[in-house]
């Protein structure tokens, strides 16, 4: 990679105490064109990393400092003001992610399990082509899909990810919205663009941790 080729890339932040998961959340990122500038478990060597690294994006795993989080927050802002912070989580925080999002953090993930999850969140935070919501943005939620996740994706797009999650192949998609192949692959491709995934595996997955409802007909 080129001097100027790594200055254009996204620059990221990690505080995550599982080694794994921070191992993974590296490679997922640094494989989608963006750079991780810092990773640590150490909330105090993540604060100081902020300082020094200058990462546009940070994502902070809710538990490393548990109801500290907010002024965790707080001072992240206070160091590097404008700074976006995406707070994520394992299990069930909704009372204690509403207090980060007000105390700056611009998104929240819930039931987070997958490092892919966060990869187009973070293309789309990094590229303003969402607007910041004032609530959570939940994953898995049953009611619906997210209004960040319509955001990324157009509502076709949305439809082939709806026949994808239920093992549709090119030709089915095709044929269930009546639309030429060619134009199911352009959109596929697309959707692997936006969302940082590479496989219809992925795209599966993500549709169900998403709360992404089965299409209207059956396959």
């Amino acid at each position: 990679m080129r001097p100027e080729q790594a200055k254009s890339l996204v620059r990221i932040g990690i505080l995550e105490n599982r080694l794994a998961l921070r191992e993974s959340l590296v490679w997922a990122f640094e494989h989608s064109e963006m750079r991780v500038v810092s990773q640590t478990a150490d909330p105090v060597v993540f604060l100081r990393a902020i300082r020094r690294t200058h990462p546009a994006i940070v994502i902070v795993e809710l538990f490393v400092r548990g109801k500290e989080t907010p002024g965790l927050i707080e001072e992240a802002l206070l160091i590097q003001p404008g700074l976006k912070l995406i707070v994520v989580a394992s299990g069930n925080a909704g009372k204690l992610m509403q207090q980060c999002m007000q105390a700056g953090a611009i998104n929240c993930v819930d039931g987070f399990t997958c490092p892919f999850q966060l990869v187009g969140l973070v293309h789309a935070a990094a590229n303003q082509a969402v607007k910041i919501a004032a609530r959570p943005f939940i994953y898995g939620t049953p009611s619906g899909i997210s209004p960040t996740l319509s955001a990324m994706l157009s509502r076709r797009e949305l439809e082939v990810l709806q026949y994808i999650a239920v093992g549709a192949d090119n030709l089915k998609i095709s044929a269930h919205l009546s639309i030429a192949e060619r134009t199911v692959k352009a959109h596929v491709h697309a959707i692997y663009q936006k969302l940082g995934l590479e496989n219809r595996t992925q795209l599966a997955l993500f549709a169900l941790r998403n709360g992404i409802p089965e299409p209207a007909q059956s396959v």
